[in-house]
């Protein structure tokens, strides 16, 4: 099929002969094929995050034929081998689908569109393994279907925020912290950021930080550790002030018998930074970036413990925490790649 763009305009001779061709604009053009245009989603958080026993809602109403033709759009679902989760159909036509995810793992749509001549597919894959986001606008609230609050002990001040909107982030002090109960009720058996799991090892939390100043001593970033205060295991992301570096320091047996520090860049005050720190169970596999790079890697088998102790950002008790402003936290319950670090760390 051949489309006309512009006008031709042909001068003939008396005779009948052509002689001479204007062409205004191109005469031809190639056609082409449908595009997918999702208008408007729910359940999907983060772009790509969805969560078990969460509809999931794609509105497609904004897909077009650029040539005006009409056509059909058909859904595949691809989902985790533990799930029960199906489509009414195994390819389902119209331009809103729902699901619901049951089971951890990648579910893949595939969208299969047609006006008749030509074919077009596109795929989105979507993910579970967002424990708690906690965005910091407005207030210390999870953002994400598990209702994760978080609790301050002390003060804090609302600031702006990475993006530069004001009330989006949270500063705090030395003195201050923002902590979840893992050991509350019913979270114990949910909240699975817990390395040392043996089903739930993995796991990522990512975070934007602004210094107003450098510790003075060590200080606490995030806690996830009760050998400070009594024997048990545990890790801690901590400034270690005699290096100026940020480290993570685990502890996997308890009182204190093994420490490893894994040195990252400097994290210079007055500046934002991104911090991640991903750990894979499996491999032992454990990475503290800076800004999206890679900045220290253990792959020794490390084995970070299972840790019934308080999610504490900031001064965890013993340590004092940081000065400054905290944006955009996650934590996940698997291990980010170095792409999804990247992608947050240039969101």
């Amino acid at each position: 099929m051949l489309r006309a763009l512009g006008t031709a305009l042909l001068l003939l001779s008396a005779a009948g002969m052509l002689s001479s061709c204007d062409f205004l604009s191109n005469v031809l053009t190639p056609p082409s094929p449908p595009v997918l245009g999702i208008a408007e989603t729910s359940g999907i958080l983060l772009g790509d995050e969805i969560f078990p026993g969460t509809e999931v809602v794609l509105d497609a109403s904004a897909t077009s034929d650029p040539n005006g033709d009409p056509f059909v759009l058909e859904w595949q679902l691809t989902v985790p081998g533990a799930s029960a989760t199906r489509l009414a159909e195994e390819y389902l036509s119209g331009t809103e689908l729902r699901f619901t995810p049951d089971v951890p793992g990648e579910y893949i749509l595939t969208a299969f569109l047609s006006d008749g001549e030509l074919d077009t597919r596109e795929e989105i894959r979507l993910k579970t393994g967002l424990e708690a986001y906690w965005n910091m606008d407005g207030g210390i609230g999870d953002s994400s279907p598990g209702a994760r609050n978080l609790t301050l002990t002390g003060s804090s001040a609302s600031a702006s925020g990475r993006n530069g909107s004001a009330d989006s982030a949270v500063q705090i002090s030395p003195a201050d912290s923002l902590s979840f109960d893992t050991t509350a009720a019913g979270e114990a058996d949910t909240f699975k950021i817990e390395p040392g799991d043996v089903t739930y090892g993995n796991f990522s939390m990512a975070f934007w930080l602004n210094l107003n100043t450098l510790p003075a001593a060590d200080s606490s970033f995030v806690t996830m550790d009760n050998t400070l205060v009594g024997p048990a295991p545990g890790w801690r992301l901590e400034y270690i002030s005699a290096n100026d570096e940020l480290s993570l320091t685990y502890d996997d047996i308890a009182p204190m018998a093994a420490v490893g520090e894994f040195t990252a860049s400097q994290v210079s005050a007055g500046s934002w930074h991104h911090v991640a720190v991903t750990f894979h169970q499996n491999t032992g596999n454990l990475k503290i970036y800076i800004d999206g790079s890679s900045r220290a890697l253990e792959t020794n088998a490390v084995d970070l413990p299972h840790v019934p102790a308080p999610f504490t950002i900031g001064n965890n008790g013993v340590q004092p925490g940081f000065d400054g402003i905290v944006d955009e936290f996650h934590v996940y319950n698997r291990t980010l790649t170095s792409g999804e670090i990247e992608e947050l760390a240039g969101n």
